[in-house]
């Protein structure tokens, strides 16, 4: 679908099809095709802006079926979209993923989209993989996650970080400290999540225990290998870094905005998303059932049931979808460590 509602934004697909060749790829049988337009960026905005899916306080995330970096066609598509959501006044928080090379150009013309009027946030996705599991994110044996994140930093864009998928190859824990080194000088945030499968992945060649796990039923928001989230969370602590299992707490930590969606208070909330003091008052102030004038408790469960039930509205048609890997779901469990 063009418009598809994900747990934590909605999507716009105009360009589906992926050149990178990662061994974990959720996209099914778009994964290692060249990218194709679904439409043009005017068409896709107008989609977009029309859809009983769109709501101005939910952020928007441009083109997540392909790397927005990985070709030069992708590039120019997403500078279009961008200035169509310019032309249109579009005041929600935009934001786009890659694990390619945003060069000094392209991150001057995304500065120049936010001096405009845009909120932008990039998501730089860095694994500590090998080359074996990610061929072509690399160029002159320097990884281009890298490259991005000190270039949208060199601009003054806030590049928040996706570390997945956590799998066995990549927690060691001399790893997770290597990634943590890298990211904290350029990133605003981590959101971490383990592998989710679907029905047309396989990870039996690197990780047979989740595999097996999956064929026999478990299907949770994601597997992760044991330990790795209280070992990342330590290094954050340590390093005064913020992290998130939770990519809606990211980003209201960013917009400084409360959490809408319930999880104020929760186990996720006060272990596994490292939120500033500053962002815990703000969603303290918003969940005070003292403070009428601010809002009521009825008008939150009303908004997290709206909110819950919009982003299972497209992705749950069958009992084993659900889109964890965009964002840690809330319909199914929690993750499981094996």
């Amino acid at each position: 679908m063009l418009v598809e509602r994900h747990a934590s934004w909605i999507a716009l697909n105009n360009v589906v099809g992926c050149p990178n060749n990662c061994c974990y790829c959720f996209l099914g049988k778009n994964k290692q095709i060249n990218p194709m337009s679904v439409c043009s960026a005017r068409d896709a905005v107008m989609q977009l802006l029309q859809s009983p899916l769109f709501a101005k306080d939910v952020p928007v995330c441009i083109m997540p079926n392909t790397d927005i970096f990985a070709t030069k066609d992708n590039k120019r598509v997403f500078f279009e979209v961008l200035e169509e959501l310019l032309k249109n006044k579009v005041t929600n928080l935009i934001t786009a993923i890659t694990k390619r090379e945003i060069t000094t150009e392209d991150a001057g013309i995304i500065s120049t989209y936010i001096k405009k009027g845009l909120k932008i946030c990039v998501y730089v996705s860095y694994s500590g993989l090998p080359d074996s599991f990610e061929k072509g994110v690399r160029h002159k044996g320097v990884l281009d996650a890298l490259v991005s994140m000190r270039n949208l930093h060199q601009y003054g864009i806030p590049c928040a970080h996706y570390w997945r998928p956590l799998i066995p190859q990549n927690s060691d824990p001399k790893i997770l400290k290597k990634v943590m080194n890298e990211v904290k000088k350029y990133c605003i945030g981590s959101c971490m999540t383990g592998l989710k499968l679907y029905p047309y992945m396989s990870c039996g060649d690197y990780w047979p225990e989740a595999q097996k796990a999956y064929d026999a039923g478990i299907n949770p928001e994601c597997f992760v290998p044991k330990g790795a989230f209280d070992t990342i969370i330590k290094l954050a602590r340590a390093n005064h870094y913020k992290v998130f299992v939770d990519n809606v707490c990211l980003m209201s930590s960013l917009l400084k905005q409360p959490c809408l969606y319930g999880l104020y208070k929760s186990s996720r909330c006060v272990k596994y998303n490292l939120c500033p003091d500053a962002q815990r008052n703000i969603c303290g102030e918003f969940y005070n059932w003292e403070k009428p004038q601010k809002t009521n408790k009825e008008e939150i469960e009303l908004f997290g049931l709206l909110k819950n039930a919009d982003a299972g509205k497209t992705h749950n048609s069958e009992k084993q979808k659900n889109n964890s890997y965009w964002q840690n779901y809330f319909i199914n469990g929690e993750w499981v460590e094996l």
